[in-house]
């Protein structure tokens, strides 16, 4: 497999970031041409999402005696929407990932923190507003729910020491996945209510449960059937008047679980359960420059996690660590997109 170029993840920002400036260029024209409504329709309906975390980790989870993990992660989608007036929207995308731990020991060479991903896929989506004001209680504000398609293929930075000859180079994934979340903050108009006392507090929960082919993983083991579940509460304490600058600490939980059945559905990476404390200082912006600029989150955040593993793992080394700390910075970028 031949190695791809070391490339920071914040490529894939700035290739999001010049698509949308040159549609929202092209579509200013008043050309009544074919090619310019063409044009008009993809500036009016693409969707951009990009996500980068930038993390330090202890152990990050892996082996007690190698410490000390610097990732950068990145994901750029981009997509368009079909009958964007109905209430399911048809998506088709193009999808580009990369993960890269910038360290130099041996252990910061794995090939599953050094790697680019690219696909296509299609997804329908449906958004749901849960949000009912003649009802007194703790509400959902949203759901949101796709099914998917992805096509994926997979290639390995030049830094990668370990053999990679036996993973599958591509893979399939069909599946589920949802993104539900509370009011943010909940409104001052449930003070008088029972729940009044939880007003500025924040829960949001997504996951996904989905089939994949091969995971890249080895490529004489297929079938891995995947549920992820991530759960956060926390509370919102603005530091600004417009509270778009918030202080969060919080509460969170990630689960993964393989229900496959053969003896590689039973690997302790793909079945446990990681929870612990956290902070996060968020910065959220609604851009106006840009119509559909949904909103851009950015900010340092730190957790202490703890992991446990399910009873159908069938051997947990004794290597294995049992806590991590981790901090970094994330960001968020949505345009004519949402929270998934």
């Amino acid at each position: 497999m031949s190695p791809i170029s070391q490339k920071p993840t914040f490529f894939f920002f700035l290739l999001g970031l010049l698509f949308m400036l040159s549609s929202c260029l092209l579509a200013q024209t008043n050309k009544s041409t074919l090619i310019n409504k063409t044009i008009t329709y993809f500036y009016r309906y693409h969707c951009i999402e990009i996500e980068n975390y930038d993390s330090f980790r202890y152990n990050d989870l892996y082996i007690k005696e190698y410490h000390n993990y610097s990732i950068s992660e990145g994901m750029t989608r981009l997509g368009l929407r079909l009958l964007p007036k109905s209430p399911l929207v048809v998506e088709p995308y193009l999808k580009g990932h990369l993960i890269c731990d910038w360290l130099n020991e041996s252990w910061n060479r794995v090939d599953w923190h050094n790697n680019g991903i690219l696909g296509v896929g299609i997804r329908l989506r449906t958004f749901l507003n849960l949000m009912d004001s003649s009802q007194c209680k703790l509400r959902m504000k949203e759901l949101h729910l796709d099914l998917f398609f992805e096509k994926l293929w997979i290639n390995y930075l030049s830094k990668t020491e370990f053999y990679t000859g036996h993973r599958s180079k591509n893979d399939l994934k069909l599946g589920l996945q949802f993104w539900l979340s509370s009011p943010n903050p909940i409104k001052s108009k449930m003070e008088k209510c029972l729940w009044g006392a939880l007003r500025n507090l924040w829960f949001e929960m997504g996951g996904s449960f989905y089939y994949s082919k091969s995971s890249f993983y080895a490529k004489t083991q297929n079938n891995f059937y995947l549920l992820n579940m991530n759960f956060k509460i926390e509370r919102l304490i603005p530091l600004s008047k417009n509270s778009k600058l918030l202080l969060e600490p919080y509460c969170v939980s990630k689960l993964i679980l393989d229900l496959g059945s053969k003896e590689w559905n039973k690997l302790d990476w793909h079945n446990n359960i990681r929870y612990g404390m956290g902070v996060r200082l968020k910065f959220y912006r609604y851009n106006a420059y840009f119509q559909g600029m949904d909103n851009i989150i950015f900010g340092p955040y730190f957790e202490y996690l703890f992991t446990k593993y399910w009873c159908r793992v069938t051997y947990v080394p004794s290597y294995r660590p049992t806590n991590d700390i981790q901090f970094g910075i994330e960001l968020w970028v949505s345009i004519n997109g949402k929270n998934i």
